[in-house]
């Protein structure tokens, strides 16, 4: 969960610390006071694509920090791990700073990381959910993730194996389709072969690339080496060099190196010197042992040049010019062998296609299994948010073979009693959308790992007793969660367990955001002035007292 947020020159917000707590956190206050630049914030820090405009005018750069509690979130836990972040504690420290050049700093645990792994790990803990999400649910595309979503771990490793075999389906089609479009002539065989002859200029089983750039470089190190050696000689080895004259400076401690006083360090004097002549040996048969060949040099060289041009013209790796070998290889089998390549061919694609279809099959008990469940669920949270007749479907059915599998999926529903089913995206309003995401949302978070819910308006389109029942959904949520909610709806606000009162004012001429957390009385004024506009009536403090009298008596 949120626990801290830092937001600094952001937007209109100079600089503002809010803390948040567990349960149900609404934000609420005028048009344009900076509600959703708060959510916008937070949604910098889960991987939103940073952009200059949200620097506030006159400053160089913006901050956003954030604490969030990850004591009970082991997905998180597991991608730090993964990542080699240390946590040293059950707090997760996420910042993100935007820079005027357009470029930006990520940090988590003040280690600076790239956008893609901000983008990794915080999702794993936040999900903002704001009204424009609800168009998921107009486009079909969006539906087999949801369903796959909510079958959670079952399906994984599952799709993961379809996928694989699907891949090599696909490829072996395309290989198929590529083969079939090759003319059978003499003069593409013979460009074929040269490719081929060029390719095979360098010998790919036997020699190494890094072995032939090792041995380049010792043979290039051999003039330096040489040169080192020679000088080393001159100083160590020759009759004037240091082991000479270090040998002469034994020897003339000889008559006294019997005497008690010196028997024991001419004897270490001694071990020194012949432990110097055994590593200047060394060194030397180590030099000796180094054989120059210009002729191998230039050799070696030859055949770097040689893979270099090829992965010039063939791709830009060594397993890429060998792919294109393989590839002709196939051509120039299938030219001289047409008919027998075919059906082989075709052989593999009937067994890999039957593979695919068994597993997809898979998918699809699985799949379907979990639409009934969803079906029922969703149904059911439907009917808790005043749509007492509607009754919600999720459709699985089989359809051509695709990287998911070959289901199609539909979300169907029917709002009324004795009425056919329709597609969600056919019939639903706006009202009813908010409402049918909130039941998908209420069931999903159940199976992820997300402490902390954030609602950005997306009770649009309701009002009355539907509002009521949102609010009482969220507060059902925030039981296991953390929710903050942004609304302009008094029934959804008098569920909070907490309330932030944003405002803006002017100070010298700039326009700032205001956090604040509302005491009970100002909590009372704030829902009256929901409830009647700015003007607050004693008869609208009345309804806000009860209203919050009766959440509170849930």
């Amino acid at each position: 969960m949120i626990q801290e947020l830092l937001i600094k020159n952001f937007a209109i917000i100079a600089e503002s610390r809010i803390t948040f707590n567990d349960g149900m956190t609404v934000l609420t206050g005028e048009t344009g006071a900076g509600k959703s630049i708060i959510i916008d914030a937070i949604g910098q820090l889960l991987g939103d694509r940073a952009n200059t405009s949200f620097i506030k005018n006159g400053e160089d750069k913006a901050f956003i920090e954030a604490i969030l509690d990850i004591s009970d979130n082991d997905a998180v836990l597991s991608k730090l791990q993964e990542a080699n972040i240390d946590n040293e504690d059950d707090n997760l420290y996420v910042s993100k700073e935007l820079l005027s050049n357009g470029k930006s700093i990520c940090k988590i645990n003040y280690r600076t990381v790239p956008a893609s792994l901000l983008k990794q790990i915080v999702p794993l803990a936040i999900d903002i959910h704001s009204q424009f999400d609800n168009t998921e649910l107009l486009n079909n595309k969006h539906y087999l993730d949801i369903l796959d979503h909510y079958c959670g771990s079952g399906l994984e490793t599952l799709l993961e194996q379809y996928k694989t075999s699907f891949q090599v389906y696909s490829e072996t089609l395309a290989k198929k389709k590529s083969l079939e479009n090759e003319e059978e002539n003499y003069e593409q065989m013979d460009f074929y072969q040269s490719q081929l002859d060029e390719i095979n200029q360098f010998d790919f089983e036997n020699e190494s690339v890094e072995e032939l750039e090792k041995e380049k470089q010792q043979l290039q190190n051999f003039e330096k080496v040489q040169k080192s050696i020679n000088v080393f000689r001159q100083y160590i080895q020759q009759d004037e060099g240091a082991l000479s004259k270090f040998y002469l400076g034994i020897k003339a401690l000889d008559e006294v190196s019997d005497l008690e006083e010196f028997e024991a360090l001419y004897n270490e004097l001694y071990d020194l010197y012949y432990k110097s002549e055994d590593v200047t040996e060394k060194i030397m048969d180590v030099y000796y042992a180094l054989d120059f060949d210009e002729y191998r040099f230039n050799e070696v060289q030859d055949l770097l040049f040689t893979i270099q041009r090829l992965k010039r013209k063939y791709g830009p790796s060594v397993e890429m010019v060998l792919e294109k070998k393989q590839e002709i290889e196939d051509k120039m089998q299938f030219l001289s062998n047409r008919e027998q390549v075919l059906l082989e061919l075709d052989k593999s694609i009937l067994e890999q296609k039957e593979k695919c279809i068994q597993l997809a099959n898979k998918l699809h008990t699985i799949r379907e299994k979990a639409a009934k469940d969803i079906s029922k669920k969703i149904t059911q949270e439907l009917h808790l948010l005043y749509m007492e007749h509607a009754r919600f479907e999720v459709q699985v059915q089989i359809g051509e073979l695709s990287k998911h599998g070959h289901d199609k999926i539909e979300f169907m529903i029917t709002t009324n009693l004795g009425q056919p089913m329709h597609p969600v995206s056919d019939v639903a309003s706006g009202g009813e959308l908010s409402r049918i995401m909130l039941a998908l949302k209420t069931i999903l978070l159940d199976q992820t790992s997300i402490s902390t819910i954030i609602f950005d308006e997306v009770d649009t389109g309701v009002s009355g007793k539907v509002a009521y029942a949102i609010g009482q959904k969220m507060k059902r949520i925030a039981k296991n969660k953390q929710v903050l909610c942004i609304t302009h709806l008094p029934q959804v606000a008098s569920f909070a367990d907490w309330h932030l009162y944003v405002s803006k004012y002017i100070e010298n001429k700039d326009t700032k955001t205001k956090v604040s957390v509302l005491n009970p009385k100002e909590r009372v004024e704030e829902i009256a002035k929901m409830l009647s506009g700015d003007m607050i009536s004693e008869e609208a403090l009345k309804q806000a007292q009860t209203l919050l009298s009766q959440v509170a008596a849930l």
